[in-house]
């Protein structure tokens, strides 16, 4: 038997009762079930781990990119591709044409504005 072989315990005296590791192995053995898989399980398992990665949601302007095209008189991508500082730069000489001060009108500086502050905001 297992327990009487001086060569398995390498050394370890062998007595004449089981072996305490051998008598560890006997109470897991019979007292504990192994765990169960189902398939069931193992699906939501996996599904859950590939769905944990989260991604904000892409930023949309507030006005449609046709009426920001129109407004910058610039292509919708290009203003998209623009750094911070091009963009402001872009903004401002249109600000100098629609400004109300300058004999522009009122209406469309505001839209400008609030499309740049749009812009803006999509950039960061």
């Amino acid at each position: 038997s297992l327990n009487g072989d001086s060569r398995f315990w390498q050394g370890d005296t062998v007595g004449a009762t089981l072996h305490p590791h051998l008598r560890r192995y006997l109470i897991m053995f019979f007292d504990y079930r192994p765990a169960v898989r189902s398939f069931r399980d193992d699906f939501v398992r996996a599904f859950m781990a590939g769905h944990r990665r989260f991604r904000w949601p892409e930023r949309t302007p507030s006005q449609s990119p046709d009426k920001i095209s129109a407004i910058f008189a610039t292509p919708y991508a290009e203003l998209k591709k623009m750094s911070g500082a091009q963009l402001n730069r872009l903004y401002r000489k249109k600000a100098m044409q629609l400004h109300p001060d300058r004999g522009g009108d009122h209406d469309l500086f505001i839209e400008l504005t609030e499309v740049y502050e749009s812009l803006r905001r999509l950039k960061k």
